[in-house]
């Protein structure tokens, strides 16, 4: 499994002294790469050896913080 995550942040002055702004933007999975789920292993069922599904998808996440 391969997965890079990402996390930048950017602090702003605000009017008052001591007062920032914080923007953050967080990606999980920033590649976006296919990180496929293990193959069925119930021997009984129809679908045995298939894979049917992947992990999470590229994920991108935005915070604004208040720091005083």
């Amino acid at each position: 499994m391969f997965t890079l995550n990402l996390g930048i942040y950017k602090e702003f002055g605000v009017y008052k002294e001591g007062v920032k702004v914080q923007f953050r933007a967080e990606l999980f999975n920033a590649a976006n790469k296919t990180n496929f789920i293990a193959p069925n292993s119930d021997r009984a069922s129809a679908s045995f050896g298939k894979i049917r599904s992947t992990y999470a998808q590229r994920q991108v996440q935005f915070a604004l913080k208040l720091v005083w």
